[in-house]
């Protein structure tokens, strides 16, 4: 029988800070319909559907892009806006959840991905888990500490080192044992792995910084 080796990787929740700062003048939703014809080459954005150009009107909303670009079905119900920062963030979400044709929406924190990470649009385990709509009850704790224990471990980088974590976990990798979490099998080591795989995957997807 093959002995199971066992990894422990400990990463701060999230991928951000404690009391996230909120962005003025953005938000996100999701729609219940594709929201189609938009046009953000007027002051204010105008659309094919009537009751979104009224809240672009009411809310001086002048950017509206998808989340998701290049994907088709849940993702293409995902967008971004901006509109104007003389409105309160929570007053355009109240609107917003007043409207039968949306979905659900939620504030912008400094730190979100899809205002910093590049590679946002293929974040497909953001949407298998919902991330979106969790965001509008919380965005991330520093006071939270979330163990992985997973037999893949975690890829540190060719050379096996706290210098060589990727840089979207280096500042939220938990290390007061000087060992960025435990391996199990061999106490005295990291917990390594030769290669990007589960235990890495599952770190990013709660304990990246974008």
């Amino acid at each position: 029988m093959r002995n199971l080796i066992l990894y422990a990787v400990i990463v701060s929740a999230f991928a951000y800070s404690s009391g996230p700062e909120i962005v003025e003048g953005m938000l996100q939703f999701k729609s219940q319909i594709i929201i189609t014809g938009i046009d953000n080459n007027r002051p204010t954005v105008m659309t094919d559907q009537k009751w979104f150009n009224k809240l672009a009107t009411n809310w001086g909303i002048n950017i509206l892009r998808r989340t998701f670009p290049n994907r088709d079905g849940d993702y293409a119900l995902y967008y971004n806006m901006e509109f104007d920062s003389q409105y309160s963030v929570q007053s355009v979400i109240v609107s917003f959840q007043n409207t039968p044709e949306i979905n659900s929406s939620w504030d912008v924190n400094v730190g979100h991905s899809w205002i910093e990470d590049t590679y946002y649009d293929e974040q497909w385990a953001l949407n298998t888990i919902d991330a979106y709509n969790a965001w509008q009850y919380q965005s991330g704790n520093d006071d939270v500490i979330i163990a992985v224990i997973d037999p893949t471990g975690f890829w540190f980088g060719h050379e096996p080192s706290g210098n060589t974590l990727h840089e979207d976990l280096q500042g939220n990798f938990w290390n007061e044992n000087g060992k960025y979490g435990l391996n199990i099998a061999h106490p005295s080591e990291l917990p390594y792995a030769e290669n990007w795989r589960h235990g890495t995957i599952v770190c990013g997807v709660f304990g990246a910084t974008t």
